[in-house]
């Protein structure tokens, strides 16, 4: 009898093994485990945020990566990183960066939620239907100024 249980036990451990092992898989499959943020080149951009057109994307020499995150839930965005250290996250919602202060400002016409933390500042700012933010150090406020006032 205690050995009938023990192959039960046995059994049903591989059992649940081998199911596991399935889901894992085919989780896998359907890309599951993928990284959420995928290189794209600038002319995909208009695809990726349902545009007509690509968008104003300030010093596009200085680019050093383009991607995209597009889990088919929430809204998609395009994160592209310059040269400088400055990172540009391009989407049609706005978006609020939690455990950072805010203040509203105004650069060159343009109204912009200012976030900071010790570490890191964020510009955030609509323009022609596409919310920018520019994510940068502050040591690089100069250049994230001159960024949004090639916005035009």
């Amino acid at each position: 009898m205690c050995n009938l249980k023990r192959y039960v036990l046995i059994a049903a451990l591989a059992i649940v093994l081998f199911v596991g092992i399935g889901i894992y898989f085919l989780a896998k499959l359907y890309g599951f485990f993928d990284s959420p943020l995928s290189p794209i080149a600038q002319s995909d951009i208009p695809q990726v945020l349902h545009l007509s057109e690509l968008p104003v994307i300030p010093n596009s020499l200085d680019i050093v990566t383009v991607e995209k995150y597009d889990d088919g839930f929430t809204s998609p965005f395009v994160k592209i990183q310059y040269k400088d250290g400055i990172a540009l996250k391009m989407t049609s919602k706005s978006g609020t960066y939690k455990d950072m202060e805010l203040e509203n400002i105004q650069i060159d016409g343009h109204y912009i939620e200012w976030y900071r933390s010790n570490d890191k500042q964020v510009y955030s700012t609509k323009f022609n239907h596409i919310n920018y933010s520019f994510e940068f150090a502050p040591n690089l406020n100069d250049q994230v100024i001159d960024y949004l006032k090639s916005l035009k």
